[in-house]
């Protein structure tokens, strides 16, 4: 029955959750209803309310998001949702697009290579991923499962053996299988719908875009690098990494690309270290 749970568990479609609308208005009530004004030039932007002026350059954008009503600019900590609507009836939506896109593409770009890895690779780089993230708790889960399958199989003497005991070594094996079909069950339900189709290597970070969202992450942010066949895993956070495919780099566009980033991972722990 286990083996035939573990492949229904890794395909079955689990229902969305809906938002709470009523937490969501309150949320808006609370924070984002006072009236404001928008002012912008080649320098930055500027957002007035009651508490006073917010002011932000250009090269604190990280982040558009081109909404059906909204425009919002994003920077590392903070978003600003502009009405869409108001933009156009004064005639700065377009404008303001074309300024924020300039923004987002300040740095020099070098070149654009494919972002969306293989399905393997996807499934390769959660595995690794979630693999050294809950180490204690895999190991004593699949340890679990070699002792259920030993006692029912092997050492129980009112059932046949299942067959040779070393066939018990196979049991993480054929787990890590099914975890992996899982993962490419979501690669292909979501992942591979919702991710960048190209990345633009620049000389300061790396460009993205979908068909709502801009976004641009800089060398700098990114603490650790891990390499599995086909992609790259720039980690943000022990818990967040970009995935990055590898098979649209020439051998000369791969080195280049890891020194860059080497080297502003480099500079910003020297930088930390100095401030600490």
């Amino acid at each position: 029955m286990t083996f035939v749970a573990l492949p229904m568990a890794a395909f079955a479609k689990q229902r969305p959750v809906p938002p709470d609308k009523c937490a969501l208005k309150k949320e808006f009530v609370r924070y984002s209803s006072e009236p404001r004004t928008l002012e912008f030039d080649e320098q930055g932007w500027k957002v007035r309310w009651h508490d006073g002026d917010d002011v932000r350059p250009w090269p604190a954008l990280k982040a558009i998001h081109n909404l059906k009503s909204l425009l919002v600019l994003s920077t590392e900590t903070t978003p600003y949702w502009l009405p869409k609507a108001a933009l156009k009836r004064e005639g700065q939506l377009e404008r303001l697009w074309d300024q924020a896109k300039a923004a987002l593409r300040s740095g020099n770009l070098l070149f654009t290579v494919p972002a969306c890895p293989s399905a393997f690779s996807y499934a390769a780089a959660m595995l690794a991923h979630n693999l050294r993230r809950a180490r204690t708790t895999r190991l004593i889960a699949y340890c679990t499962v070699m002792l259920m399958v030993y006692w029912f199989g092997f050492s129980n003497p009112e059932y046949p053996k299942a067959g040779p005991i070393w066939l018990i070594l196979l049991v993480p094996v054929v787990l890590a299988l099914f975890e992996g079909l899982y993962y490419v069950r979501g690669y292909f339900q979501t992942y591979r719908r919702k991710v960048s189709p190209r990345a633009e290597i620049m000389s300061d970070g790396i460009g993205y875009e979908t068909d709502t969202v801009s976004w641009i992450v800089k060398y700098r942010r990114f603490t650790e690098v891990r390499e599995i066949p086909g992609a790259l895993l720039l980690y943000i956070n022990p818990q967040t990494f970009y995935l990055l495919s590898k098979r649209g780099f020439s051998k000369e566009q791969l080195g280049r690309f890891k020194e860059l980033l080497f080297a502003n991972m480099e500079q910003m722990r020297t930088l930390e270290n100095t401030t600490r």
